[in-house]
């Protein structure tokens, strides 16, 4: 069962060619994503827009993570940024 797996491993199997895999993650990780665009934006279609924009961008460089650190925490670092990038956008 993929629900089981670690992350990690989830990781792998995405990078090998399993697509299913990244969609466990997503579905792993939705919640607290979703949680953090809201808190650091503060309007629910900004949150919704983050968490769409954070998983895209974890897919383009999911190749980058390296697993010195968790997937959890990569993933919160993804969402800052993207969160930094619409509050960027916000103020022009």
């Amino acid at each position: 069962m993929t629900e089981e797996r670690s992350d990690a491993e989830l990781v792998q199997r995405y990078l090998a060619g399993d697509g299913a895999a990244f969609t466990a993650l997503v579905h792993r990780h939705q919640r607290r994503v979703y949680n953090l665009a809201y808190r650091m934006l503060g309007r629910e279609e900004d949150a919704n827009d983050a968490t769409q924009d954070a998983f895209m961008t974890a897919l383009r460089k999911l190749s980058s993570f390296r697993g010195e650190a968790r997937f959890t925490t990569w993933m919160h670092r993804v969402t800052v940024n993207t969160c930094y990038d619409i509050l960027r956008r916000r103020q022009r």
